[in-house]
């Protein structure tokens, strides 16, 4: 019985470091995810009017073919 906490305990710091190691990743790729110039400019595109992206020569649907320059 003596023994359970300690292991307990010591199972509970790796899973916390575990949590934090991960949690850390994930958010490192959405920061990079975020500072990259194309997502931004996929987030203006549609926060325009569909009348806006027409003038544009855009549809919706045409939105990110046309920030990464290729077709589905």
């Amino acid at each position: 019985m003596a023994y359970t906490v300690p292991r307990a305990r010591f199972l509970e710091t790796i899973l916390n470091t575990a949590q934090r190691v991960a949690v850390g990743f994930f958010d490192t790729l959405i920061n990079l995810a975020e500072s990259n110039s194309r997502l931004r400019r996929i987030e203006t595109l549609k926060a325009m009017s569909d009348k806006e992206l027409s003038e544009l020569g855009l549809k919706r649907e045409d939105i990110v073919p046309h920030v990464f320059g290729y077709a589905f």
